[in-house]
């Protein structure tokens, strides 16, 4: 059953992340995103870089060689085709310009080029390439064969010559860039200027060929016009060796002057025009003039190399960003105290290091000696000796701001005698903190009992008092009394009470839950200032929430970095009597290279914990 008032907390927690930061606050988050993610970060630009570099270092230079062609605007005299000053605006000039381009660009023109310099014979035209690609190609045996027909070579080169001429108009002048790139610098000036050379002599060649049709239509007219003449005035000549007694015989000789000059006139013109078409057909001109030789370029054009360094390392930037965005929302795990706040509405008390924050039942480390015959704990290398032997390390140091903790909620006015530490998850390390919590505790000088009730898993019974045949069940179901089950350490005092060794129950949850164990409890409060539990995990068992009534106070343990938000949310919603008596959270099992990129210092956090806890009280 769900917790309404509980699931509103937790949704409000979302919100409240969502909502507008400060600027102070956003600097502070795109830090502390900065430091968490800084690998990722560091290593996609440098990957981008590494490739970039791969590529400059087996790509083949290219360089690329510019003519510059003039396209002359008037016409020559006696020329038989319009020019940008015959059409009289700007938009018309503007299309001559760009039909001029498409010539330049035509496959005659590049067919022309590719005769005249035997480009089929050029590999780069015809094969493969010199570069890395070329190479690949030619060890995989697809270069070109010798029965190769002309026809597929010719086409073949002319796919590569127009994809290798960029051919445009210089702004608005009348000039035209003619650019050719190749892998060879002296090759590139060459066709470059071959193509304008190409150019020009086909504008000759169409002008030779305009003249000579002209020509002979002129002849042709020239011809049919002398005739007419001739016989024009022979006609004037009969009509005036006739008698002219009359008025009509002297209009009708006028006429046929009249007509022999015109038709004279006529064929003078024609004829004008036909020796102009001779000489034009003589002398062809061109309508463009070569203004800038090709010559070849000293550095290559291709591959750019800061242009591209500039894209890998921008490019690598934002998709690391992007992954490291990614990963960052994407991570539905507790790894820094402000998440915890924020989504659980409760304080991170302490983060226990994953060097010593293991479980104190599994170590090969962790063993305890046990003196025969006694119920005396005698600790030989273990995490709870640990805290005496190392009273400044930041294990130590996690323990004493969780005992802060509770003393300042024992302060405000909060039960905290009582303390069970529990988890949502196995295998989260409670018991470890359960032992060490003790033991700090007994080292300062209170009266402090263990208490080991995980009755599905008595790992401390097993660690602490191996050889133990009495515990809490005998206890509660009076076959022993509770001195005659408790175990001490004698360097601190701590005095420590096992579950039984043997066959585990069936149904531990009705053991915590019944009249002996709320007896015992009384019992404890009565002779102990603190009594720290190790209780079942959350998650799998109902055992937590049946001894709830036994608990002044909760601390509940999360592994960093392995244990799901969502799992501990919708697990403490429905375990009510937990998260109303929490104390607070213990991040446990943290790694400390990467709590320094999380920005979680732990010296640091325990003072600002303890100023925090101050202000509130």
């Amino acid at each position: 059953m769900l917790h309404v008032g509980k699931d509103s907390r937790f949704k409000d927690s979302k919100i409240d992340q969502g909502s507008v930061l400060s600027p102070a606050e956003l600097v502070a988050a795109w830090k502390a995103f900065v430091r968490r993610q800084r690998s990722i970060l560091l290593v996609f630009p440098l990957l981008t870089a590494a490739v970039a570099l791969l590529y400059l270092a087996v790509a083949t230079p290219k360089f690329t060689a510019e003519a510059v062609l003039l396209v002359e605007l008037k016409r020559s005299e006696g020329a038989t085709q319009s020019s940008p000053a015959d059409l009289g605006s700007v938009g018309s000039a503007a299309s001559f310009i760009d039909n001029q381009v498409e010539i330049l660009k035509s496959e005659k023109i590049a067919i022309s080029v590719i005769q005249n310099l035997e480009l089929l014979k050029d590999p780069e035209f015809v094969g493969y390439g010199r570069g890395f690609i070329g190479t690949a190609f030619r060890l995989l045996g697809l270069v070109f064969r010798s029965e190769d027909t002309e026809f597929s070579l010719t086409r073949r080169a002319l796919e590569r010559f127009e994809r290798k001429l960029t051919v445009k108009r210089v702004g608005l002048t009348y000039a035209i860039s003619i650019q050719f790139e190749s892998p060879d610098a002296e090759r590139s000036a060459e066709i470059a200027n071959a193509v304008a050379r190409a150019y020009t002599a086909d504008q000759i060649e169409a002008n030779y060929e305009s003249a000579r049709v002209a020509t002979e239509w002129l002849e042709g007219r020239v011809d049919v016009l002398r005739g007419k003449a001739s016989d024009a005035q022979k006609a004037v000549s009969d009509r005036k060796a006739a008698p002219l007694s009359t008025n009509q015989a002297q209009l009708e000789l006028r006429d046929l002057e009249i007509s022999a000059q015109a038709y004279r006139r006529l064929y003078d013109t024609f004829l004008q025009r036909y020796l102009e078409s001779v000489e034009q057909q003589s002398f062809p001109a061109s309508q463009g003039r070569l203004v800038k030789t090709a010559s070849p370029p000293l550095r290559p054009s291709s591959p750019k190399r800061f242009l591209i360094l500039a894209v890998s390392l921008t490019g690598g930037i934002f998709l690391g960003l992007g992954v490291a965005y990614l990963r960052d929302v994407s991570d539905l795990t507790f790894r820094t105290r402000d998440r915890v706040q924020a989504e659980l509405h409760i304080d991170c008390i302490g983060i226990v290091p994953a060097a010593m924050g293991g479980s104190p039942v599994n170590g090969p480390h962790s063993l305890n000696s046990v003196l025969p015959g006694s119920r005396t704990i005698e600790c030989s290398d273990s995490l709870v000796r640990n805290i005496a032997e190392n009273p400044c390390s930041h294990f130590s140091e996690s323990f004493r701001s969780i005992k802060l903790a509770i003393d300042l909620m024992h302060r405000g006015g909060k039960r905290t005698q009582v303390v069970a530490i529990t988890s949502v998850l196995p295998h989260e390390g409670k018991s470890t903190v359960a032992a060490s919590l003790a033991q700090l505790m007994a080292q300062g000088g209170s009266r402090v009992i263990l208490l080991d009730c995980d009755l599905r898993n008595p790992s401390l019974s097993s660690v602490l008092a191996p050889d133990a045949t009495l515990g809490v069940l005998d206890v509660t179901s009076g076959r022993a009394k509770l001195d005659d089950v408790t175990w001490i350490d004698p360097a601190t005092g701590l005095q420590f009470l096992p579950a039984t060794n043997g066959s585990r129950l069936a149904y531990p949850s009705e053991v915590l839950a019944c009249e002996e164990m709320t007896s015992l409890f009384r019992t404890l409060r009565e002779t102990y200032e603190y009594v720290i539990v190790d209780l079942s995990p959350i998650a799998p068992f109902v055992d937590v929430r049946t001894a709830a009534h036994l608990m002044d106070s909760f601390v509940l343990v999360i592994e960093w970095g392995r244990t799901n938000v969502e799992v501990v949310k919708k697990n403490l919603d429905v375990a009510d009597d937990v998260y109303g008596n929490l104390i607070g959270v213990i991040l446990n099992k943290a790694n400390m290279y990467a709590l320094k990129r999380y920005g979680e210092a732990l010296d640091s956090y325990q003072g600002r914990f303890s100023q925090e806890q101050g202000s509130r009280k």
